[in-house]
């Protein structure tokens, strides 16, 4: 498996590839409608043919009165059916001409004078893409945050990058070098999530874990939910196991049944498009697991504001939130994989009772050290914290416990 860590593309090239992406996910949609219509119009024939044989047959004793009504009753059926078959015809040209047209369009984008409009085509699909199945999508406008005018400066911790961000005013209202690069580790998996919910399609979309993708978590030490090599599972089944145990497994797996491929530096391309449509400031990822690299790097303030829009959002929230989560059945784990979050389990260990967790992720590497973004409530008011680079996992919790008592208030 590819990694391509080196690879960075600038925004227009990456907006250019995400406009391509999803004109071939409508091309095929049209496709999948002209055979629904098709198959519609033979199934509407084969009934009638059915219908006037049995009407034949029954009718072998009528008057000839009798028969010149049927005649003109299958006479009528016929116009009836020539009409459907005419209707589907022009539907189905319809489609064609659709397709045709943004078949066109894609091969305008290699002009540089049509890379805007492309762009925007892009845009405009997502907005109205699974429209029916999500109340808010990331492309909401929530404008990336301030600080208050009474921000505060954090520096009672042992956590090196901290962040918090009042929730309902849209405000960073204290922090700790907050806007300074950072490895966010496994944190990395909240954009990963946002990614795949926006792009797979459908979380019904079944994926079969690899002996590469295998190969490549057992190389890189990952966290992993448990799955077998030639395991199906369903990309909802992923998030929870992505999210929950932050399991690297989920991660690639989720990265290839987005796109289809094994190789994940488009998913990754995909990641960075959401980054620019988040307006995030210092954010760039290499791949969707959270391994350390040079250019998979964010700041606390990025992180806070990436998982205030997961929250926002119907599909990933539920996930970040949940405390556990038992996959399908499937032949190699008949009772399903049972999951448990990080967060909630730290929460607990910790005795941190100060205020009512909401959701959020953990994240560890040797060079992020220990990490945690999560939304709390207390006193019903949401806050979102972020803390990176903290010694221990004990450590950051007694960070989270301070800041909880001193600056959400």
């Amino acid at each position: 498996m590819q990694n391509n860590n080196n690879r960075r593309l600038t925004e227009e090239e990456i907006r250019k590839k995400r406009a391509i992406y999803l004109k071939k996910k409508e091309r095929a949609r049209k496709k999948r409608i002209r055979i629904i219509v098709g198959l519609s119009a033979i199934a509407v024939v084969v009934v009638f043919i059915l219908v006037t044989v049995f009407s034949m047959m029954g009718a072998g004793t009528t008057t000839s009165g009798e028969t010149h009504a049927v005649s003109e009753k299958t006479h009528s059926n016929k116009e009836l059916t020539a009409n459907k078959n005419a209707d589907t015809d022009s539907e189905s040209d319809d489609s064609k001409s659709e397709t045709n047209s943004v078949s066109d369009s894609k091969n305008d984008s290699n002009s540089d004078s049509d890379n805007d409009s492309d762009s925007d085509n892009g845009q405009n699909e997502l907005i109205s893409q699974d429209s029916s199945n999500r109340e808010k999508t990331i492309l909401q406008d929530i404008p990336y945050p301030n600080n208050s005018t009474s921000f505060k400066k954090i520096d009672d911790i042992t956590s090196d990058y901290a962040v918090v961000l009042d929730v309902d005013k849209n405000e960073f209202i204290a922090g700790k070098a907050e806007n300074e690069k950072m490895y966010p580790a496994s944190m990395t998996k909240v954009m990963t999530l946002l990614t795949s919910v926006d792009f797979v399609g459908s979380k019904d979309k079944m994926y079969e874990y690899t002996l590469d993708s295998s190969d490549y978590c057992y190389i890189n030490g990952t966290s992993m939910a448990g799955l077998t090599v030639g395991e199906k599972v369903s990309a909802n089944d992923l998030y929870y196991g992505l999210i929950l145990p932050s399991g690297g497994d989920a991660a690639v797996g989720l990265a290839s049944v987005t796109t289809d491929q094994e190789d994940f530096s488009y998913f990754t391309d995909l990641m960075n498009l959401e980054v620019a449509m988040m307006g995030l400031k210092n954010t760039h990822y290499t791949n969707p697991v959270g391994l350390h690299d040079e250019n998979n790097y964010s700041t606390a303030c990025d992180t806070a504001v990436l998982l205030n829009y997961a929250m926002q959002n119907v599909d990933a929230a539920p996930v970040l939130e949940a405390e556990s989560h038992r996959m399908t059945t499937t032949s190699m784990h008949e009772n399903g994989i049972r999951v448990y979050s990080l967060v909630h389990k730290y929460f607990y260990k910790h005795n941190v009772d100060n205020v009512n967790l909401i959701g959020g992720k953990t994240g560890y590497t040797t060079e992020a050290r220990s990490c945690l973004v999560v939304e709390v409530e207390k006193n019903g008011k949401k806050y979102i914290v972020c803390t990176a680079h903290a010694p221990s996992q004990s450590d950051m919790m007694e960070d989270h416990k301070k800041i909880y008592d001193k600056y959400c208030i």
